[in-house]
């Protein structure tokens, strides 16, 4: 089980914490967390987004606020113009979201879709490149009732565990070698979670959102 003391000791895995603070909308938590994450200049436009969010969230107003705002729409195309940067790749969801198109942008920093939990997690990433591991993906995200993971070894048992924000692990499945295995989270709340797979000495945690 992943504690959430274990999270906060990582600057990555303090994003994470953001969303699930404000889709458990813990403003307070989520507000705190921002405020030790803008500590690292490498996080302020995700920071800034996050607090953006923060702000719209407690005074009872979504994402579409954004489309309506010139001045919030202006702030959140220039983060996700920053290719390389934290947050880049949330602004462009949102955008999509708002929109309903693709927005077509080519991002270098691979942090916030798969975000490791803990230095050892950092230490097991590190691990997986010098092999040449094919990256996870898991499809779709945000999903409804079945996510996709794919990229496993196909001759090798795996482990696929749902966590909360709390650290409990609300759904775990062991699936034979496959390459690509499907996990039906129908029964869960609406919200971010962690999603962590496992395979023989390889360890990933991804961030998914069921709608």
């Amino acid at each position: 089980m992943i504690g959430i003391l274990e999270l906060e000791n990582n600057d990555a895995a303090r994003a994470d914490l953001i969303s699930l603070y404000l889709a458990d909308q813990d403003y307070g938590k989520a507000e705190s967390m921002i405020n030790t994450l803008q500590s690292n200049p490498a996080w302020s436009d995700y920071c800034n987004l996050q607090t953006l969010l923060l702000n719209l969230y407690s005074n009872g107003q979504n994402e579409l606020q954004i489309g309506r705002d010139p001045n919030l729409l202006a702030t959140v195309e220039g983060i996700a113009a920053q290719a390389s940067a934290p947050g880049a790749m949330d602004a462009q969801a949102i955008l999509e979201f708002i929109t309903g198109n693709k927005v077509e942008a080519v991002f270098a920093f691979p942090a916030l879709p798969r975000q490791a939990v803990s230095q050892d997690l950092d230490k097991q990433r590190e691990k997986n490149n010098r092999l040449n591991e094919s990256p996870l993906t898991v499809f779709p995200n945000p999903a409804n009732t079945i996510l996709s993971i794919n990229g496993l070894h196909s001759d090798k048992p795996v482990s696929v565990s749902l966590i909360d924000i709390s650290g409990r692990i609300l759904l775990q499945n062991v699936f034979g070698g496959k390459a690509s295995v499907q996990l039906n989270i129908e029964a869960i709340d609406s919200g971010i979670y962690l999603l962590e797979v496992r395979q023989s000495d390889r360890v990933e945690i991804l961030k998914i959102v069921k709608k």
